[in-house]
């Protein structure tokens, strides 16, 4: 038994659909390719779009073969010298470790001379005027100008003072950290036995150790 007003065929089910004044919308239409109206907006059309992605290629792989960028750590520059022999060994040890540490900076021994004499003072610096050349630079390579400062300013005989102060160091009031730092560089000029060194350093310790 058919149920009233429910078409019974497909055909009805239209018939209903159009009498009760409804209506399937239809998709709108896909919006077509716009046809150039001329060669040059036919070449707008072509080409634009294949440019710019050109240019964005291109920064792509500049900046993916674009070494990478490597920093240095900058240390402090070591205090001028002014002719106090006792300090000339460091002076030379911090112009050393700074030319390792920023290798970018000291990359030729100019650069390395240029910055060793820069730090030089008073009759010192009288005395490495007389290396200097017209542009201002030294006429001597680093491990030169290195060797002709030890002999200038290093210490006459480095082996006795050492061997004073081996005879007198002590402890006293320091921790036995900083009393092994200063025995470990007097002991560096002298060529005494371990055996040597271990009895000196013990002798040199606080009594309380």
């Amino acid at each position: 038994m058919k149920t009233p007003g429910t078409p019974s065929t497909l055909a009805n089910l239209g018939t209903s659909l159009t009498t009760s004044g409804y209506r399937a919308q239809s998709p709108e239409p896909r919006s077509r390719a716009q046809t150039p109206e001329s060669p040059e907006q036919l070449r707008r059309m072509t080409e634009g779009p294949h440019l710019l992605t050109t240019e964005m290629l291109q920064t792509l792989l500049a900046a993916r073969d674009r070494p990478p960028q490597t920093s240095y750590p900058k240390l402090r520059d070591p205090e001028p010298f002014e002719g106090e022999k006792a300090k000339f060994k460091t002076l030379l040890a911090q112009c050393e470790l700074k030319f390792r540490t920023e290798g970018n900076r000291f990359d030729d021994d100019e650069k390395k001379t240029r910055y060793a004499s820069s730090l030089l003072r008073g009759v010192e610096w009288n005395w490495v005027e007389t290396f200097l050349n017209e542009e201002g630079g030294i006429n001597l390579t680093w491990e030169e100008l290195k060797t002709s400062m030890k002999h200038a300013f290093g210490q006459v005989d480095a082996k006795e003072i050492a061997f004073e102060k081996f005879q007198k160091i002590q402890q006293g009031s320091r921790t036995a950290a900083t009393y092994w730092a200063e025995f470990q560089r007097i002991k560096a000029d002298l060529p005494y036995a371990d055996s040597v060194c271990i009895a000196r350093f013990r002798d040199g310790l606080h009594p309380e150790v």
